[in-house]
């Protein structure tokens, strides 16, 4: 199971809890932020904390002069 304390799961957020896999399409700034998740077996249970970073896409303009 995942979780963040920024926002719900929308359409455009797909956990794949098999594979312990977020996908984000397209990922925004929003995004950002703590994620937890937290597994639980026949065995016991753990959780691990990850932290999120989305950076701004950066843009090249090209200028040539004649």
């Amino acid at each position: 199971m995942f979780s963040s304390g920024n926002h719900e799961f929308e359409d455009r957020v797909q956990v794949d809890g098999d594979l312990g896999v977020i996908h984000f399409r397209p990922l925004i700034k929003e995004d950002e932020g703590e994620y937890r998740c937290h597994v639980f077996s026949e065995a016991g249970e753990d959780s691990v904390i990850g932290h999120l970073q989305v950076l701004s896409k950066c843009s090249i303009v090209f200028s040539i002069s004649c």
